[in-house]
């Protein structure tokens, strides 16, 4: 970075007052009593306000990351260690979501065979014949009454299974819009102690639930599903901003003076920015890894509970159901995992409420708000934001419709590859699926700062061939759906971060919710068509209102909300506004403003000479009621 692009934070504090007369910084930021400016506020007001947007003096140059800087400092194995760690940490919300979420299916697969009178007994329960489908006669057994009908209590009204799937939409989606909401009001650790309490009250219920009609034990299980998903909906925004403003101190510089630290501090934030769709995809795998936890622990407790194959003779396995298998067995399975899930919660809790602290970005932020004049409203958020909002929100809309839509071919792929519906045999087959996603994680975490692709040529490509590669879409489709989190990451500023990124993963769990009603009731090419037209319209809209920000520092948004409030966006000419990172549509609509590299040092030497103006004037005003005065009293 060229030394005549930057000034450093000392060097404007000084010129500007910030310190007190024996050098230290002040404890609070003063006002000075200056005239106002045209849009009713103190001058200093408002350079104060733009000031503590970072965007302005921390500012990065085109040359400043041509080349991604080493991960860890020094090569050794523990240093490679400690970055891992802290990235997992950072994420360690989105794999507890994943274990309880994603292998949801898999447990219904357990709920199929240990309650088969209960979800579809006109599958579930079918005579044995050559596929290899087993079942008893249901006139003798225990789920039937004396009159030959199933028994009340054994039945399962279809609406009351359809509220576990909405109950988890409505749930997350919930949480996703308040919990993001309350991030950047209260604080990202106080709102992810509140997910964690949600998460924990819910699936502490889940996993002892118990009651003899499985009507009432399933909409108990809905309900506090629901609860669940509220926490669950909160980690998406939390993780998100969280790592697309991580940063982890080391103990050399915990030691280290105000200066020296400061300094680092901004080496750091070049660094981050270099590695920031890294760092952020690297959280978000956190998903996949939760996701082949949860499957890897299911044929654990299955494998250990011995129900791993279906067994139908009475003389080989007595107190075998409908479908084959041991209800008080498969019973323990599925809350012994909630049960694990439990205390994986609690341990987040803990490691949330004594451990982390929140981070300086919320003071900072509510030092900013106190010197604006203009306050931020909702129709000011979304006049700004409002287009980039359909490229983040819109393009993982369509994901989870694609995403959701080819979910339904995995039933006809397992029942024709596991006849004989061994559940030790189809949890085999998702476990290698997920690992096969988890990998795709990872290979698109360490790609997407490149360059020369970046996040919206990938995203745009793999829906693209989302159209006709169905049946990789375990690997192909973690390409999009880990961009449309990272991109919806680092799309806005500081301040509405938690908020929109909320907004953008609700309209994606939207899509999945409106695919998981609609294809309930399409034919199989119906489902094939729509998910390659939604894979096209995902890779358009991406192209055309998406913006890729790889290697710009998230501190222009901050910059740019400034002077937006104060009146004065078009003073704002930072990297924001570059060709390359403005969605197609601004280009094509003129809706950006000018681009010049070097703004910064320009904007604040005017600011500088400003200041000095207007000081210069109120000791000219001074002096003249001070000569008016000693007039007066004269003439007295």
């Amino acid at each position: 970075m060229s030394g005549q692009d930057y000034i450093p934070d000392e060097v404007f504090d000084r010129t500007h007052d910030f310190y007190d007369a024996k050098g230290g910084k002040v404890s609070s930021l003063r006002k000075s009593s200056v005239v106002p400016n045209s849009n009713g506020a103190d001058a200093d007001d408002t350079l104060l306000s733009v000031y503590l947007a970072e965007g302005i003096h921390h500012h990065i140059t085109e040359d400043a990351l041509e080349d991604l800087p080493d991960r860890v400092q020094g090569g050794s194995v523990k240093a490679h260690l400690s970055w891992f760690g802290a990235l997992c940490l950072a994420g360690i919300g989105m794999f507890v979501e994943a274990y309880l979420i994603i292998t949801t299916g898999q447990i219904k697969s357990i709920w199929h065979a240990a309650y088969p009178t209960c979800w579809e007994p006109h599958k579930d329960m079918t005579p044995e014949n050559a596929d290899g489908t087993c079942a008893v006669d249901p006139s003798v057994s225990d789920a039937c009454g004396d009159d030959g009908l199933y028994k009340e209590t054994m039945l399962c009204e279809e609406s009351i299974l359809h509220s576990i799937s909405y109950s988890e939409f409505a749930g997350i989606m919930v949480g996703m819009v308040i919990f993001g909401s309350l991030a950047d009001i209260i604080g990202r650790n106080a709102a992810g102690i509140m997910t964690s309490l949600c998460m924990l009250g819910g699936v502490t219920v889940m996993a002892f639930i118990d009651h003899p009609n499985f009507n009432t034990m399933f909409i108990i299980w809905s309900a506090f599903f629901g609860i669940f998903g509220l926490g669950v909906g909160g980690e998406y925004p939390l993780s998100a901003s969280g790592a697309a403003a991580h940063h982890s101190a080391s103990v050399e510089e915990a030691k280290m003076e105000d200066e020296e630290r400061h300094k680092l501090r901004i080496m750091r934030d070049h660094e981050r920015t270099a590695r920031r769709g890294e760092t952020i995809g690297c959280v978000f795998a956190m998903q996949g890894v939760g996701a082949v936890t949860g499957s890897l622990f299911l044929i654990v407790l299955i494998y250990f509970a011995g129900e791993g194959r279906v067994e139908c003779d009475q003389a080989v396995r007595p107190g075998s159901n409908e479908a084959g298998v041991i209800e008080l067995a498969l019973s323990a399975v599925w809350r012994s995992f909630y049960f694990i899930g439990a205390i994986f919660v609690f341990m987040v809790l803990v490691y949330r409420f004594l451990i982390v602290e929140e981070g300086e970005g919320l003071d900072k932020l509510k030092q900013r708000k106190l010197r604006r004049k203009k306050k931020l409203t909702y129709g000011f958020v979304f006049k700004t934001y409002g287009l980039r909002l359909i490229g983040t929100g819109g393009s993982w809309l369509l994901w989870d419709v694609a995403f959701y839509g080819l979910k339904l071919f995995s039933g006809p792929i397992f029942a024709a590859i596991n006849p004989s519906g061994d559940l030790l045999v189809q949890n085999g087959y998702l476990l290698i699926n997920n690992l096969i996603a988890l990998s795709a994680y990872y290979v698109t975490a360490f790609i997407i700062d490149i360059p020369s692709l970046g996040r919206v040529k990938v995203q745009a490509v793999f829906f693209t061939l989302l159209i006709g590669l169905y049946f990789l879409s375990s690997f192909l489709g973690q390409f999009v759906n880990t961009t449309t989190y990272v991109v919806a990451a680092e799309t806005f500023p500081t301040e509405l971060r938690g908020t929109l990124h909320g907004a953008s993963a609700f309209l994606g769990k939207a899509g999945a919710l409106a695919a998981t009603i609609t294809f309930g009731h399409v034919d199989t090419p119906t489902i094939f068509l729509i998910c390659g037209i939604v894979g096209l319209l995902g890779a358009v809209l991406t192209v055309f209102f998406s913006v890729d920000l790889t290697h710009v520092s998230l501190s222009e948004h901050d910059a740019q909300l400034e002077l937006a409030l104060e009146g004065r966006p078009e003073e704002y000419k930072g990297k924001l506004n570059k060709k390359e990172h403005l969605s197609l549509f601004e280009r094509m609509t003129g809706k950006h403003g000018e681009y010049d590299p070097k703004w910064a040092k320009a904007f604040i030497n005017e600011e500088m000479n400003r200041k000095k103006s207007v000081d210069s004037s109120t000791v000219d005003a001074a002096a003249v009621v001070k000569g008016t005065m000693e007039t007066s009293v004269i003439s007295a």
